[in-house]
């Protein structure tokens, strides 16, 4: 009888750079409950207008589901072409991070 031969692949045995890029770039997550918890007092600032108001609210309520989604996305592409995931994975931190400096200068400085 012959026997068959099996090749086995090498597993990965830790955490690539890339999954420690894209567990930094959902940390902010980690901070939705406090995000909940002042949403509803941004209200009481008084430099702000109601589209304002409205626009950072909706935005700490929603931001986990986009930061994971993009990271599920990115995820997904780094199987097929990894360069490409690696830019956009850099566009997307430069992205959310500037956006985020943006809002917390219009609102609090």
């Amino acid at each position: 009888m012959d026997k068959l031969r099996v090749n086995k692949q090498r597993q990965p045995t830790g955490f690539s750079g890339f999954a420690w890029a894209l567990g930094l770039f959902c940390l902010p997550s980690i901070l939705w409950p406090l995000a909940l918890l002042i949403s509803p007092f941004v209200s009481d600032n008084p430099n702000l207008d109601t589209i304002t108001i409205s626009w950072f609210s909706t935005i700490l309520w929603i931001y986990p589901v986009v930061l994971l989604t993009i990271a599920v996305v990115l995820n997904k592409l780094r199987r097929r072409s990894i360069q490409a995931a690696w830019l956009l994975l850099i566009l997307a931190f430069i992205g959310f991070y500037g956006f985020t400096a943006y809002l917390i200068s219009r609102v609090w400085l």
